[in-house]
């Protein structure tokens, strides 16, 4: 998605600067560069806006995906001690259904 985003803004300033160039009469070949030129530097950086952008997300992906097992480990503590202290004929399907039903319960109370 950012990259269309990059490529669509790029795409806008190349069209305008193309549009400008073709109805500006007189303009001056040195100035009809310059444009070229900014045009130019104006999507070098929205290629260093979408590398940054791209870099951040991910980094902040690496961190948030960093706090789910903390998290999922402390939901789980109480049950991982039920299954543990389950003996005897039955404990697997026991541990089995608490497990479902603990993973199973709706997590946003």
């Amino acid at each position: 998605m950012l990259d269309e985003l990059i490529q669509a803004c790029a795409k806008s300033l190349e069209s305008y600067t193309t549009d400008f160039m073709h109805t500006a009469e007189n303009l001056d070949p040195a100035r009809a560069r310059l444009l070229v030129e900014q045009m130019k530097t104006h999507q070098k950086k929205w290629q260093i806006i979408k590398d940054e952008t791209s870099r951040i997300i991910a980094l902040k992906q690496r961190e948030y995906n960093r706090t789910f097992t903390p998290a999922i480990e402390r939901s789980m503590l109480t049950i991982y001690g039920e299954c543990c202290a389950l003996r005897g004929s039955g404990a697997f399907g026991g541990i089995k259904r608490r497990m479902l039903s603990n993973v199973s319960k709706p997590t946003h109370q």
